[in-house]
């Protein structure tokens, strides 16, 4: 079978693989480090290669950074014995094998991303020096700022620039500046607030929403256990350490798989559910018809 069709996808054990799009290559290749892009894919008889899985060629991009250079030129010197170039290794017709490749999605539109807001200060003082925070809520970031430039004006370089006749400043709603005029190149002081987007790998998004689940299972967990009988009489030290557990979520989840009445009412519960949100659109339909 040959997959060449661009947009084709193959799925090799969970590695989606679209022809056209970006990929990374992994550590377990030559060629690791590199960015390209896969041209076809081939399985069963059409393949070229020996190997267990499918054969994916890839047009790989030369590499940017003279590091990168060289670190290619000198894995590639050191497999053929001789030295070896960058107009010497071939990049445009290369076969990898799934687990030498990591896809990349090409359209940060669709991926997952957060609001970020970093605080960053900066200030010359005959030396240079920078510091950055990040959060992802405005008020605390806002709150950050106005404790730095507070404590630079009890302790910092603005506090000792202020007796300069030639000191000057601006302020804005999220950033301070001051400087020393004719001398901004060494006395300069800035704290301002970036508003930027994280993108977020599929595995981290599905770590940060795990580890939401975990915390509300040990919520409700918590709330039921108050209610019952006895509780008092438990060992404190003893429930304290239990529902601060980390593993106390894992233990929820393996009661709750195991448990068929759970998953049985679970899934007659979605049901009618979804039953109802389909019967409402529905509704709605034939309403405006």
């Amino acid at each position: 079978m040959i997959i060449n069709k661009q947009g084709a996808k193959y799925d090799a054990d969970g590695k989606i693989f679209v022809v056209g799009e970006p990929i990374y290559v992994t550590d377990d290749s030559d060629y690791k480090g590199l960015f390209g892009i896969v041209t076809e894919i081939r399985d069963g008889k059409d393949k070229e290669t020996d190997n267990d899985t499918v054969d994916i060629y890839c047009t790989l991009d030369e590499p940017v950074l003279p590091f990168d250079k060289e670190q290619l030129e000198g894995r590639f010197s050191q497999l053929y014995g001789n030295k070896i170039t960058l107009e010497n290794i071939a990049l445009d017709y290369v076969i990898l094998s799934p687990d030498m490749l990591t896809p990349v999605k090409s359209d940060e539109e669709n991926t997952d991303k957060i609001e970020l807001y970093i605080v960053q200060e900066e200030y010359f003082d005959d030396e240079f020096g920078v510091n950055n925070y990040y959060f992802t809520d405005y008020i605390l970031a806002k709150q950050k700022l106005n404790e730095i430039v507070a404590e630079d004006f009890r302790n910092g370089c603005v506090k000792d620039w202020q007796e300069y006749k030639e000191f000057k400043f601006e302020s804005g709603k999220d950033y301070y500046e001051a400087w020393i005029d004719g001398r901004h190149c060494e006395k300069h002081y800035t704290a301002q607030i970036f508003h930027e987007f994280l993108c977020l790998s599929k595995d981290t998004f599905e770590t940060i929403g795990e580890a939401y689940i975990n915390e509300c299972l040990r919520a409700v967990f918590i709330d039921r256990t108050a209610r019952l009988d006895g509780l008092d009489a438990l060992d404190e030290g003893d429930y304290e350490k239990l529902i601060n557990s980390n593993e106390l979520p894992n233990i929820i989840k393996g009661k709750l798989v195991n448990d068929n009445s759970f998953f049985q009412k679970f899934c007659e519960v979605f049901s009618n559910v979804s039953f109802e949100i389909v019967k409402e659109i529905g509704v709605v339909e034939n309403e405006k018809k």
